[in-house]
């Protein structure tokens, strides 16, 4: 006999069992009379549920004594001699997963087929099998004192031993499973100790002598006082299974520890005869399973399984007609539906009953028949949250239609454009189309009443900022929709804020709006045209530069966009995302921006950046122009395209058009809502600013409240690449 160390688990694990499992329990005469059986099957309550270990032994910690209870004996009256290992494998206590990662010994010898019939006489016992397969001497051990008796009585060791074992297995119901099922004897010493070890290498003394006369009482060894789905993987606890496991190495662990339950409980064997039989007072039912096998490809076996409304439902009622139905008593939304090949199956009411009704007509609704109270409704299409993103997705087929869907199904449509609100969400609409309820657009809400009798005219929006309708052959538009002149402009704020307002711009009859976020806009649609801009043509690439004058500096109106050349420099296109560059001028390194700038321009210094703090005009007047607030004087500078101007009253008042550039700061980009440019430092700027004599170039930042100045990037400007505006000399 092998002599293994002790699973770690043991010593918790099964004098818990020992001592929790052991409850009494009355043997029925006849098992097939156990119970209330299939006739009048009623709703099961839940879907079958897993329980750990954890589970089972934390909702014990307290036992209560009875006399049908068995005390947990001391070391002094257990069995010794039985050697279990120590679970070597990849599971650890209270397992909820596999870790296929870890590369640790798999069972100590490969599991058999699970299913091997007794084809002919001549085959040995089960029992005669075990006794030349016992590996940990838990058989022997439990066998005991029962042959000692038989040896006693005459009967040679051999034969004796396997009449024991036979005995034993009759009374812990496990003689049918193992003449239907053959599975390695290991699991089988591997399970009985799991449920009557003491944790000690020692099985319970009392069950030992119980079976002297080879039989045991109920209240030793019966368990059926835990529920049966509390057993669900248990065998993670105690079997030596690898990292890479089968089926069949949980499955059968487990199928000696459910048939211990069930012949407890008076239930029979659940053999292939009984397949399909529902127990209504346990409320199991005896299935047929495969699972797979590395031995063959499919392998079956049977046993009591908790029963699922499914199972419940259709016991007892034939699946002999392809398309045969039966709703849901306790769930009308739910049908099980006949097919002959694979029996019963669930699915949704509104598939069985909309079977052959074509959904052809999107948002048509249905009164269901079947399903009281319930209404289909034909859908096209679906949004479904998927991986965080929701997306539409093509159905075409009938639906369960929502509360606020369904609250029209008795309202005739037959006047088109009519409109109905809803009493389910309040601020919605319905609006009869083609025959067809459907939910009312914004634009038909807000234009509801209004006839569209001329061209041009206009509807205001209640509801969204910057929006208004218009009357276009014939129908209400969005402004926004209908081809617009060339060079149209328009800024527009909602009723309600009359602060937020959106400029929109018109090229080649399509609006642009500042809301856009986009790149795609035309880059001379940033420009205000109400001012009048000079111009300058670099003659090292031809381009031509808008230029305006702002309190006695001229300025580039837009950021430089000169490429380079050999033998000076080059700018690094990667860095004009969705193609950028055309609207916010290209990146430059600090290098690059030293040279960037064409002949008679340069870049601007901070005593010039500074100015632009102060209204063009306020010296003039003797009197510094009054904002009313910082907002609004910083957002005077940036482009009308600009969606910083929502909200702000940007108005690009002076021409100069920054846009939102951010910057990249090695290849992230930055603080995109931001405009950044190189500019020059003063003598005195560098003494307070890092007085090192290093280069004179530095970075301006201006956003929606201030123009900084203080170069806090200046640690990590070489890592810097940033847009240049050049100012004339």
């Amino acid at each position: 006999m092998k002599t293994l160390k002790t699973l770690n688990s043991l010593t918790l694990a099964a004098s818990f069992l020992a001592a929790a499992f052991f409850c009494a329990c009355s043997e029925t005469k006849n098992p097939q009379d156990a119970g209330v059986w299939e006739d009048e099957p009623a709703i099961a309550d839940n879907e079958s549920s897993s329980s750990s270990l954890l589970e089972i032994e934390s909702s014990s910690s307290v036992l209560e004594e009875s006399s049908s209870s068995v005390k947990v004996e001391s070391s002094s009256s257990s069995v010794v001699g039985i050697h279990i290992p120590d679970n070597q494998g990849c599971v650890p206590d209270h397992i909820e997963y596999i870790d296929i990662q870890k590369q640790l010994p798999a069972a100590k010898k490969p599991a058999k087929m699970a299913e091997i019939k007794a084809d002919s006489a001549k085959e040995p016992s089960y029992a005669a099998i075990m006794m030349k397969e016992e590996e940990y001497g838990v058989l022997s051990a439990f066998v005991e004192k029962r042959l000692e008796f038989l040896e006693k009585q005459g009967a040679a060791h051999d034969s004796a031993w396997i009449q024991a074992a036979t005995e034993l297995l009759r009374e812990l119901g496990l003689d049918s499973l193992l003449a239907d099922r053959r599975m390695p004897t290991y699991y089988l010493e591997y399970t009985l100790f799991f449920l009557y070890g003491d944790g000690h290498n020692q099985l319970n003394a009392e069950l030992v002598n119980d079976f002297a006369d080879g039989k045991l009482e109920p209240g030793n060894y019966c368990i059926n006082n835990q529920p049966y789905d509390s057993f669900d993987r248990i065998a993670f606890s105690f079997m030596p299974i690898g990292c890479v496991y089968s089926d069949y190495e949980i499955l059968d662990p487990e199928a000696i520890i459910q048939n211990i339950w069930r012949k407890c409980s008076g239930m029979p064997y659940c053999s292939d005869a009984m397949v399909g039989k529902f127990n209504k007072d346990s409320s199991l039912i005896c299935k047929k399973s495969s699972y797979y096998n590395f031995s063959t490809i499919s392998a079956y076996y049977t046993n009591w399984e908790i029963a699922s409304p499914l199972d419940v439902e259709t016991s007892g009622i034939p699946c002999d007609v392809d398309g045969k139905f039966i709703v849901s008593r306790k769930n009308p939304e739910r049908s099980y539906v006949c097919t002959t090949d694979n029996g019963w199956d669930s699915t949704k009411t509104v598939n069985v009953e909309m079977k052959q009704v074509p959904c052809d007509t999107a948002g048509a609704l249905f009164k269901s028949n079947l399903n009281p109270g319930a209404v289909y409704i034909c859908r096209d299409t679906v949004w479904t949250g998927k991986y965080f993103v929701d997306r539409e997705y093509t159905l075409n087929a009938w639906d369960m239609a929502t509360p606020f869907e369904a609250e029209v199904v008795d309202v005739p449509c037959e006047k088109n454009g009519e409109m109905t609100k809803s009493v389910v969400k309040p601020d919605s609409f319905h609006i009869c189309r083609n025959g067809v309820w459907g939910t009312a657009t914004r634009l038909e809400r807000e234009t509801y009443g209004t006839p569209c009798d001329e061209e041009g005219k206009r509807v205001e929006s209640r509801e969204l900022q910057s929006m208004y309708y218009v009357c276009h052959e014939g129908e209400w538009r969005q402004f926004d929709e209908v081809t617009c002149e060339n060079g149209a402009r328009y800024s527009t704020a909602n009723e309600k804020y009359k602060n937020y307002k959106t400029n929109y711009a018109c090229k080649d009859g399509k609006w642009y709006s500042s809301n856009d976020e986009s790149w795609e806009i035309p880059y001379e649609l940033y420009f205000n045209p109400d001012i009048e801009y000079g111009s300058f043509l670099d003659p090292r690439d031809g381009r031509t530069y808008r230029t305006i004058d702002y309190r006695g500096t001229t300025w580039m109106a837009e950021n430089l966009k000169y490429q380079g050349a050999p033998g000076t420099f080059e700018v690094d296109k990667q860095f004009c995302e969705s193609d950028n560059c055309k609207n916010s001028g290209y990146f430059y390194t600090i290098k690059a921006a030293e040279q960037a700038c064409p002949e008679g321009w340069r870049l601007p210094n901070s005593n010039e950046v500074s100015l632009l703090r102060i209204p063009d005009g306020s010296e003039k007047s003797g009197e510094i122009e009054i904002y009313t607030s910082t907002r609004d004087l910083f957002n005077t500078l940036f482009t009308q395209m600009n969606s910083l101007g929502v909200g702000y009253n940007g108005l690009d008042t002076y021409g100069l058009s920054f846009t939102k550039t951010g910057l990249f700061n090695r290849d992230a980009h930055v603080n995109s809502d931001c405009q950044y440019f190189w500019f020059l430092d003063t003598e005195e700027d560098r003494f307070w600013l890092h007085d090192t004599g290093e280069s004179e170039i530095s970075l301006a930042e201006i956003t929606t409240y201030e123009i900084e100045l203080s170069n806090r990037f200046y640690s990590v400007r070489n890592d810097i690449k940033a847009p240049v505006r050049c100012v004339k000399e």
